[in-house]
């Protein structure tokens, strides 16, 4: 047995176990909250927020690993825990798994109003 088939077999037996590795999230197909599925994969942890540049809000990035298996497109969102990511890309399988990158916008708030600043 090779490393790479050793590696393929792991994919779904270790590397995507809830009791190991990975964890139980939610695929909003087509962005839609009515058409709802758990999917397991392994989410990366979420990336210092990126402020939009006009004081509006603030860009949050992360990655989640995926079997090959799963579908998982651009135009569906990922709900991980209470945050809800859109799905912005979509990499080809390496080894028997893929990674998607997750985008969160979070618009920036005082109270109950947007702040609006600059550009309208």
């Amino acid at each position: 047995m090779t490393l790479k088939t050793l590696i393929a077999s792991h994919v779904t037996s270790v590397f995507m176990n809830t009791d190991h590795f990975a964890d139980t999230v939610y695929r909003l197909v087509g962005g839609d909250d009515g058409n709802i599925k758990p999917i397991v994969g392994i989410a990366g942890d979420d990336m210092p927020a990126v402020d939009d540049g006009r004081g509006r809000g603030y860009t949050h990035t992360r990655s989640f690993d995926f079997a090959e298996a799963i579908t998982l497109q651009e135009k569906d969102a990922i709900r991980i825990g209470t945050l809800r990511y859109e799905v912005e890309h979509v990499s080809n399988p390496v080894h028997g798994m893929k990674t998607a990158k997750l985008v969160r916008y979070k618009a920036e708030a005082k109270g109950a109003k947007v702040l609006r600043n600059g550009d309208l």
